[in-house]
């Protein structure tokens, strides 16, 4: 899923799993640890804030890095999830 990255709006991509995590995001890229992280996808609610920024990590042949993805909330205590179409 398309995502944004802080105040400057870096754009990467949302991976989903047990561990979420963000990732396509250029290496020159000034983002810091809290940055909030939200949707820019045309299909869901544009700008809902879905988390943010922790660790990243890059690799030496990528032009990418990743980070962690914190979320406000526990993935293991989620009872109710609603879908939108």
């Amino acid at each position: 899923i398309p995502v944004r990255i802080g105040t400057h709006g870096v754009p990467a991509l949302l991976v989903g799993g047990t561990t979420p995590f963000i990732s396509m995001i250029d290496k020159s890229s000034k983002i810091i640890i809290r940055d909030p992280v939200y949707l820019a996808s045309r299909d869901l609610p544009y700008g809902l804030i879905i988390g943010e920024i922790g660790d990243t990590s890059e690799l030496s042949e990528s032009s990418f890095k990743s980070a962690n993805l914190l979320l406000p909330y526990s993935l293991a205590n989620l009872e109710e999830v609603l879908i939108v179409k």
